[in-house]
């Protein structure tokens, strides 16, 4: 079986461009809050995948420090960034059979997109959401519609 943490970036900055927003005082503090809180049921993360954008980055790393997540297991990777569905999917499937529990760290629609394909569940992750996912596959590459099932879910309470 795999895991598969999804968290959407902190609440951000309003600007142009879009990729340069950066987190906002709030997202800050609500992407720390989440990662003290889920702290104690998250286990060792073996591999991060993250958008490049300004606002995820600053999300993984700060989720990095307080899980203890060596900044060599993240991947910044472009496609995450305004994926579509099919896309999160592609990047999943190319995972390594070597990682048990990924971190995907993105944006909105698509994560709340992955999550109803994976398990059914209908959610909207707003900023600083965290949806846990247990998948009844071996390797990555085996996930299908429905093959996950929720572990646990995290929403912010500011």
């Amino acid at each position: 079986m795999k895991e598969l943490i999804l968290v959407r970036h902190g609440h951000a900055l309003d600007g142009t461009p879009d990729f340069d927003r950066q987190l906002s005082h709030t997202g800050v503090h609500a992407v720390n809050q989440l990662a003290y809180e889920v702290s104690k049921h998250i286990g060792q993360v073996d591999k991060v995948i993250a958008s490049p954008a300004a606002r995820t980055k600053q999300t993984a790393y700060i989720l990095s420090e307080h899980w203890k997540i060596n900044s060599s297991n993240i991947s910044w990777q472009e496609e995450v960034y305004e994926a579509s569905l099919d896309t999160l999917k592609e990047i999943l499937n190319q995972i390594p059979g070597t990682a048990n529990r990924v971190l995907l760290v993105g944006h909105n629609p698509g994560l709340s997109l992955l999550v109803h394909y994976l398990t059914g569940a209908v959610c909207h992750l707003e900023p600083s959401s965290l949806v846990h996912i247990k998948l009844y596959v071996d390797e990555w590459m085996l996930i299908t519609q429905n093959s996950g099932s929720l572990m646990a879910t995290h929403f912010p309470t500011l």
